[in-house]
């Protein structure tokens, strides 16, 4: 963002309301180091969006491959749960089996 300031106005005023050029040329000095100063540190350059912007990115990038590990880690669990499930629907069969023998077979 530029900002106009015109210091030859401002110390026409300035010597209008009394000041000496010295002392107007020396407030207009000031002002402008303020001005300068308040800028930098606090307007952003097309360069600080740009970086910020790729810090997004690569934020997301992260993120996203973050995720698709845990969906992978689901898949995975998932698959485990259900070979789990099956071998204990298999144990359960095999001791119905054996009661099934002990008790009513003999």
């Amino acid at each position: 963002m530029l900002v106009m300031f015109d210091t030859q106005e401002a110390v026409n005023k300035l010597k209008a309301k009394g000041f000496t050029d010295e002392q107007a040329g020396a407030v207009i000095e000031i002002q402008k180091q303020i001005i300068h100063d308040a800028m930098d540190t606090t307007l952003a350059t097309k360069g600080n969006i740009n970086d910020f912007r790729n810090e997004v990115n690569n934020s997301f990038s992260e993120v996203n491959k973050n995720f698709s590990e845990v969906r992978s880690d689901i898949k995975s669990l998932e698959t485990q749960l259900s070979i789990m499930e099956k071998a204990q629907w298999i144990i359960i069969a095999g001791i119905i089996a054996l009661v099934f023998k002990t008790f009513i077979a003999q």
